[in-house]
C-alpha cells in the first residue's frame, strides 16, 4: 500500500501544467502616476481590487499555491512573502497607498526574486507579476534583473494600465521574452479584474 500512495502522489504533481503547484509574488507599482482617475476609482485602487481578487481565485482554486507581495515606486519594499492566508494578503493589501515618484522595475523583480522558498518541494513553479502604468525610469537594468530572475527558474508576467510608451514596451518586452512570460493590457477596471483573475486561475491557454 506505500508504494501505492506514493504513486498516487506522484501522479498528482506531475499533471499538465494548469494544475502545477506554483508560488507567485505580485509586484504593484505604488508610484505617483498610479493616481490618475482614468481608471475607476483610480489606478492603484484598481489594481489593488485586482490583487486581491487574484489572491481570492488563485488560493480557493489552488490551495496548496501561496502569494506574496511587493511594492514599487523609487525603491521596492516586500509586503510579505508568499503564504497560503487569504486573510493576511487583503489585510496587507488593504492598507497599501501610493508611495512617492519615479518607477524602479528592476529593484522590484530582484526583490520579488528573492521572495521565493527555493527549498520548496519540487513540482513547484515560480511566477512574479507586476502590475503596472509603466515609466521605468530608475533603478537597475530590468532585463538584467529579469536574467536574474530566470536563473532561479522564475517566470515573469505583466498586467498594465493605461497606455505605455514604445521604451515601456522594450523592457516588458524584453523581461517576459526572457522568462516565458506574457503581457496584458487592460483597458479599465473591469478588463484589469477580469485579466488578473484569468491568470489567477489559469484560463489563458498560454498562462
Amino acid at each position: 500500500m506505500a508504494n501505492s500512495d506514493s504513486d498516487i502522489v506522484e501522479v498528482d504533481r506531475s499533471r499538465d501544467a494548469s494544475s502545477r503547484f506554483e508560488d507567485v509574488v505580485v509586484a504593484l507599482d505604488s508610484s505617483i502616476s498610479m493616481r490618475a482617475h482614468d481608471y475607476e476609482p483610480s489606478r492603484f485602487d484598481a489594481a489593488k481590487s485586482a490583487l486581491k481578487r487574484f489572491v481570492d481565485v488563485r488560493l480557493t482554486t489552488s490551495p496548496m499555491d501561496r502569494v506574496g507581495v511587493v511594492v514599487f515606486y523609487g525603491y521596492a519594499l516586500p509586503i510579505t512573502r508568499p503564504t497560503s492566508s487569504k486573510e493576511l494578503i487583503v489585510n496587507l493589501v488593504s492598507k497599501l497607498k501610493v508611495l512617492g515618484e519615479a518607477t524602479n522595475l528592476g529593484d522590484a523583480l530582484i526583490a520579488a526574486s528573492n521572495m521565493f522558498d527555493d527549498t520548496r518541494i519540487q513540482g513547484f513553479t515560480k511566477r512574479i507579476l507586476v502590475i503596472t502604468d509603466g515609466t521605468f525610469n530608475q533603478g537597475p537594468d530590468p532585463a538584467t534583473a529579469a536574467l536574474y530572475a530566470a536563473s532561479r527558474g522564475i517566470r515573469i508576467d505583466f498586467v498594465t494600465l493605461g497606455k505605455l510608451e514604445g521604451n515601456d514596451l522594450e523592457v516588458i518586452e524584453g523581461c517576459t521574452s526572457q522568462t516565458g512570460g506574457v503581457h496584458i493590457n487592460a483597458e479599465d477596471t473591469q478588463k484589469l479584474l477580469s485579466h488578473v483573475a484569468s491568470i489567477a486561475d489559469r484560463r489563458p491557454q498560454n498562462l
